[in-house]
């Protein structure tokens, strides 16, 4: 089976004045097959302050990696079925507001994503540079994925065959 089972984040604020935000960020992952955002956000824990690298685990599949555990997160993982080979959109979300006073932005340094699935190849995503994510800069960036080498996959849909998960009873 290829539901994924875990999520390892590593999320790296930018270190300049006012780079942290205390509004919401949340992680998209999504497929042919399944998909759905995740909260990041750890109780009793500033998360997004300025200059800090935070590591996330998410589900059983990540708990190898340590890391602090999102509130919500995991158990929305066991909720769903997301097959990990058919993920073809990794994308990070600063919740905003309506309003310019009422949102601060946020800078994003690096975020790097790894999907583990048992019996399948780990795979990674990742920034492909420095963003800003606020109302007046945009609020969502998308991952890259990279080989062992680091290098970006050209990855593209193929229309024909069967998913290789099943629907969850």
């Amino acid at each position: 089976m290829s539901d994924l089972n875990g999520i390892f984040v590593s999320l790296t604020t930018g270190s300049s004045t006012w780079a942290g935000t205390d509004d919401h960020l949340y992680l998209d992952v999504a497929g042919t097959v399944g998909g759905r955002e995740f909260a990041l956000a750890v109780d009793d824990f500033d998360d997004f302050e300025e200059g800090t690298v935070v590591p996330y685990s998410i589900g059983p599949g990540a708990a190898v990696f340590g890391g602090r555990e999102p509130d919500t997160a995991a158990d929305q993982l066991e909720r769903m079925t997301i097959c990990q080979p058919n993920v073809t959109h990794v994308s990070l979300r600063k919740q905003g507001d309506r309003t310019h006073a009422g949102d601060d932005y946020w800078e994003l340094a690096e975020v790097v994503v790894y999907l583990i699935a048992p019996g399948e190849p780990t795979r990674v995503f990742v920034s492909t540079g420095t963003a800003r994510l606020g109302n007046e800069y945009g609020h969502r960036v998308y991952l890259a994925e990279v080989g062992h080498g680091g290098s970006y996959f050209d990855a593209r849909i193929p229309r024909e065959g069967v998913a290789d998960c099943e629907p969850r009873e």
